[in-house]
């Protein structure tokens, strides 16, 4: 069968022109157009799509892989990890589409032993470090994977034959979170015209609108707030919607959540709010539009106890500047390092040190990890440091 079978045909090609077989993403593409001249970019993508999918097709419960016998399917890991790419570069060709999204429904039917397989070789929700986990069970549901992975077809099948839109499951909690991480707004789209709850709670950043500020999707952003999206639903990594954006320096969205009413100094979260989170990840401009909406610059809390503390222990000099500017108290405790001077002087940032000193902070103060500051910079070794809060 063409559809099952056309990789063991194809490495047979590859392997009598080139001497053996290189699955690598253009190579085959090139070879394909190649040797077919009315063979398109895209024909070719489908073809290798087709491919990929009739051997993962093969693994049944009575037939499938183990540590033992993995060597002996060689082309298993790549037809895991590499499927996706191709159809989605294909999803639109013509001709041959039809079977390739016959054999992606095939594949994602609920815990059959290919579904199973395929995460097991490979982890959509941790593609960059998957590894090959005969343990591992699939997270998530088929409608999951397809919304997060940008399978617009497979997700509008699943849907017609039943799927929840609302399950519950999986690393980013739902299918319309993982869509709104991954950054696929039109399967956002469909999901939320099928129902899905654009407030739903769960996963690692508690709501859609949270992972779509995450990774800067400000189409996603927009769309997840005229259908309801509450800017100030608190939960996740980030606490908040804001903060996601904050820390990842997406200033537009940033600003498009506060103009429709995120509440600057929301509490919660990895960094305990917007202005640590742009603190410590250096993000200047959003610290300034923040401190303009009324960020208190002394809140407290949060993974490094406030925001001056956040800039300096990640030698952030304008942004220490600013906040110091602004009224930041320079002898403020809390966390791992207990106070800003503390923070500097560990991480050697003499240029940092100098400005709370200049602003009064109290070189003897005891706390944190390393209980004052002196004793922070000689742990690391850094002399000068030494000398200035000696001479201070």
């Amino acid at each position: 069968m063409v559809t099952y079978f056309s990789i063991l045909t194809l490495k047979q090609k590859l392997t009598k022109t080139i001497g053996k077989i290189k699955l690598a993403h253009f190579t085959v593409k090139e070879y394909l157009i190649a040797v077919h001249a009315n063979f398109s970019e895209r024909d070719s993508s489908c073809l290798i799509a087709e491919s990929c999918l009739g051997y993962l097709l093969q693994f049944t419960a009575h037939d499938s892989l183990n540590y033992g016998n993995i060597n002996n399917f060689q082309l298993a890991e790549y037809a895991a990890g590499y499927w996706v790419n191709h159809a989605r570069d294909a999803e639109q060709s013509n001709g041959k589409s039809g079977v390739m999204k016959k054999l992606i429904e095939d594949l994602f039917k609920p815990n059959g032993a290919p579904f199973v397989t395929w995460i097991q070789l490979w982890d959509p929700e941790d593609s960059w470090f998957s590894m090959i986990n005969f343990a591992r069970r699939p997270a998530g549901f088929p409608l999951y994977y397809a919304s997060l992975l940008g399978l617009f077809y497979q997700v509008q099948r699943l849907k017609e034959q039943g799927a929840d839109v609302n399950a519950q499951g999986g690393h980013y909690g739902n299918a319309l979170q993982a869509a709104s991480y991954g950054g696929n707004q039109e399967i956002v789209k469909l999901l939320i015209e099928k129902g899905a709850d654009v407030n739903a709670q769960g996963g690692l950043y508690s709501n859609a609108l949270q992972a779509a500020s995450v990774n800067g999707n400000q189409g996603i952003v927009k769309l997840l707030i005229e259908k309801g999206g509450d800017v100030n639903s608190q939960g996740g990594l980030y606490g908040n919607a804001l903060q996601a954006a904050s820390v990842n320096g997406n200033q537009e969205i940033v600003k498009l959540l506060i103009g429709e009413g995120a509440d600057v100094n929301s509490q919660g979260g990895l960094y305990g709010n917007a202005l640590q989170a742009a603190s410590a990840t250096g993000n200047q401009g959003i610290v300034k539009l923040l401190i303009e909406k009324g960020a208190d610059v002394n809140s407290q809390g949060g993974h490094y106890g406030n925001a001056l503390q956040a800039a300096s222990v990640t030698g952030n000099q304008e942004i220490v500047k600013l906040l110091i500017e602004q009224g930041a108290d320079v002898n403020a405790q809390g966390e791992f390092y207990s106070n800003a001077l503390q923070a500097a002087s560990f991480n050697g940032n003499q240029d940092i040190v100098k400005l709370p000193i200049e602003k009064g902070a109290n070189v003897n103060s005891q706390g944190g990890e390393y209980g004052n500051a002196l004793q922070g910079a000689s742990v690391n070794g850094n002399k000068e440091i030494v000398k200035l809060n000696h001479t201070w």
